[in-house]
């Protein structure tokens, strides 16, 4: 990677797609209690890849029954494909960076007709014990994947614009240039709190301006 590359990292359920796709999965599919484990992250009991593991674990379906169900919550974010083509013409390397199930967040771009970004997100299998998961791991990582991903751009000189919208994304959004939370957002909650500097979208037509702009 050329030294001051341009990176756009997003967060996917929630902030590219409207709903969160996974939790959609977990409330349908998963065995009573998987919400213990978001409990347990909140109060760091658990480290993310954890509470994924765990819960992804529980799920009792196949996988042609979760895509028949998550079709229905496939809506993109207000003016994605607009801020995908501006990254592209100004040679903005964009990747989604999500905890979410890999061929949910793939099916979720072909349902909307759109080639698939750079992928950073576990890769899973589905099995009769649940969903299997297998986490991308990175020189020197620290932390969550998440936030091994985004050190590893940074050491390499790039420069990220983060955008997300949970709790679990206040730990990438800590080493971005510069962040981007959904309003109203547990994001948006966490930078206030920690006093990191964000700017609030409702959706992606401000975020495409800017990156026009700032070339």
């Amino acid at each position: 990677m050329p030294s001051g590359e341009r990176v756009l990292a997003m967060d996917f359920d929630g902030t590219i797609a409207e709903a969160d796709l996974a939790e959609c999965v977990l409330r349908k599919f998963a065995d009573p209690g998987w919400e213990a484990y978001d409990r347990m992250l909140a109060r760091a009991e658990i480290s993310l890849e954890d509470c994924i593991r765990k819960q992804y674990a529980m799920v009792r379906a196949r996988r042609g029954e979760i895509l028949t169900y998550v079709k229905g919550f496939c809506r993109f974010r207000r003016g994605f494909p607009d801020l995908a083509g501006a990254a592209r013409a100004e040679g903005i390397r964009t990747v989604v960076v999500s905890g979410g199930i890999d061929f949910c967040i793939r099916f979720a771009f072909r349902s909307n007709l759109l080639e698939v970004p750079e992928l950073v997100a576990p890769k899973s299998r589905v099995t009769k014990e649940g969903i299997m998961v297998k986490f991308p791991t990175f020189p020197r990582g620290e932390g969550s994947f998440k936030e091994s991903f985004l050190r590893s751009l940074k050491r390499q000189g790039a420069r990220v614009s983060f955008v997300g919208d949970g709790r679990t994304d206040i730990m990438p959004a800590a080493i971005a240039d510069e962040v981007f939370a959904i309003a109203g957002s547990a994001l948006e909650t966490e930078c206030k709190r920690k006093g990191l500097r964000y700017k609030a979208i409702d959706d992606f037509r401000t975020l495409t301006s800017r990156l026009s702009r700032s070339s």
